[in-house]
């Protein structure tokens, strides 16, 4: 669907170049961490880079990433 794809720019893996793929055609859109583009809330960091990704043939994911809420975390200090 949105063709993202990473390529390691380091052997110890981070940062990351996610490139999204067009046609023939590829774009550097974000870099990030294995971290932030794996193991994290990946709508989310849809969310963040809405404005840099191709929707072109996704309009229904489109929406539902701008709609999107992340769940509240809750850390040690905060109180409850």
């Amino acid at each position: 669907m949105l063709r993202l794809h990473h390529h390691h720019l380091h052997r110890d893996g981070d940062p990351l170049l996610i490139t999204q793929h067009i046609d023939e055609d590829v774009y550097g859109i974000a870099l990030a961490t294995h971290q932030d583009f794996f193991r994290e809330d990946n709508m989310l960091w849809l969310q963040q880079h809405i404005e840099i990704i191709d929707w072109t043939w996704t309009g229904l994911l489109r929406t539902q990433v701008e709609q999107y809420e992340p769940a509240r975390r809750y850390y040690e200090d905060e109180p409850c």
